[in-house]
């Protein structure tokens, strides 16, 4: 086969592709068996674009998310594309050009073409060392955040009931539920804001705008400064939604991006199209699952209903993946022997972040929060203490009936503890006291614990 000139666009050894070589690289871009007539049309599309643009083909065709991949061949084909990716090529043999090669095409990568609800634009990359990493206005975890960064989430706060912001900037986990970080620039040379604009990367965003606009429909664009507001003005406004607002720049976030309140607005449409509404903070606890070993009796027809007394997830999963993680933790935990330490780290093959099991086993019952891999092992077993301890005193030496017939009332009491995925600083005195309090406010009893069970209105 072929090949440009620009096979060092990514700095990585392409192998000449002929024969058996070209026929293996060419499955890696069908997930299911197609039709002949389609497959040729696919492999024409997709050698017509490796060719063209050497290592940038293969970067996108290779490593792009599917869903993408089909959208993107005509545009790849353009003459400008090709002038863009021989300039980018050139300079990185020059000078220091961030994002990373492997990090140019990730909001892509992090947002399936098919997933996408929310856009929001921004205009070139960060232009510091190791800020940049494919997504308008994050940076990786553990750099420090951007002037912007810091007031798009002072507007979070301000904006969300009880939003607290991370302790890092990265905002991968907007995109894991359909929100596209997109640049209009995707490339910049290091400590040169702006040094890539008006070399063909204005056009390629351009292009994926236009797809967008006219293969979805219901997309809602941010569009945050007046060049961002210019890149959208052709977004066709019945069948989208579009929020505009002052960039949160130092320099014009006082004019109109402060108090524009496009988190809640964000919701609150998806909310009327009965979507999940975008949950703008990474939780600290993932999940937290209470199993009730009694319940996994063999050949019991119940097993799978009755395994999980009480599941809880703060952080978005699809319905599938949280059907799996409940199977999956269970097995995981319960196979290890009782001297063997409470934490467990591990990766699930449907989830692309790393999770960390940390467990406790009282009786019948196991108690476990799903974290991140940067949380403190021994805080998550104090809060599964602290919350056993408040079961214990509200229900009077808690046991598994107790998570069966009153789960409200457990829920009621973990809400106390975490709150949208945040812990919170309690303590049992403090959330019995909550409880209480209720209690007081003239709350009906119901029949069995005197405690919990006034609660709740029924």
């Amino acid at each position: 086969m072929k090949r440009g000139p620009l096979d060092k666009f990514f700095q990585k050894t392409i192998e000449s592709a002929s024969g058996n070589e070209a026929s293996k690289k060419c499955k890696v871009f069908s997930s299911f068996p197609k039709q002949p007539l389609e497959q040729d049309k696919e492999n024409k599309n997709h050698n017509s674009a490796r060719e063209t643009l050497g290592a940038l083909g293969d970067e996108l065709l290779v490593d792009l998310e599917p869903s993408w991949k089909k959208q993107l061949y005509p545009i790849l084909n353009q003459k400008t594309i090709e002038n863009l990716a021989q300039f980018v090529l050139q300079e990185r043999k020059r000078k220091a050009v961030f994002p990373p090669e492997h990090l140019v095409f990730n909001a892509f990568k992090k947002c399936p073409f098919n997933k996408v609800r929310v856009v929001i634009v921004g205009q070139d990359p960060y232009h510091g060392p190791g800020q940049a990493h494919g997504l308008c206005f994050s940076v990786p975890t553990g750099v420090k955040c951007p002037p912007s960064l810091e007031n798009i989430f002072k507007e979070l706060e301000n904006d969300i009931p009880g939003y607290r912001r991370p302790p890092h900037g990265n905002l991968e986990h907007w995109c894991e539920q359909g929100v596209l970080l997109l640049n209009s620039v995707l490339t910049v040379e290091a400590h040169k804001p702006a040094s890539h604009s008006n070399k063909g990367w204005e056009h390629f965003t351009d292009e994926v705008i236009k797809l967008l606009n006219v293969q979805r429909t219901g997309i809602i664009f941010l569009l945050w400064g007046k060049y961002a507001q210019q890149k959208g003005k052709d977004i066709d406004r019945k069948k989208h939604h579009v929020l505009v607002a002052a960039h949160p720049s130092p320099y014009s976030a006082t004019n109109g991006w402060f108090g524009c309140r496009h988190f809640s607005k964000v919701n609150e449409v998806l909310k009327s199209k009965h979507d999940t509404p975008i949950n703008w903070y990474k939780a600290e606890i993932l999940f937290v699952h209470i199993y009730d070993i009694c319940a996994a009796k063999p050949l019991s027809y119940f097993h799978q209903t009755l395994l999980a007394r009480l599941t809880k997830f703060y952080s978005f999963y699809s319905e599938e993946n949280q059907q799996r993680l409940i199977r999956e933790c269970y097995a995981l935990v319960t196979r290890r022997s009782e001297d063997m330490c409470n934490f467990l780290e591990t990766s699930f093959p449907f989830l692309e972040e790393e999770v960390r099991l940390i467990y406790r086993h009282y009786a019948t019952l196991y108690f476990i929060c799903g974290v991140d891999a940067v949380e403190s092992e021994l805080g998550i077993l104090d809060l599964i203490q602290v919350f056993v301890e408040t079961l214990d005193r509200c229900f009077e030496n808690v046991c598994e009936l107790d998570i069966i017939f009153h789960p409200d009332k457990v829920h009621y009491v973990l809400d106390e503890i975490i709150v949208g995925g945040l812990v919170m600083e309690t303590s049992v005195t403090e959330i019995y006291g909550a409880v209480q309090l209720a209690n007081n406010q003239g709350a009906k009893v119901l029949p069995g614990n005197k405690t919990l069970n006034r609660v709740f209105r029924q």
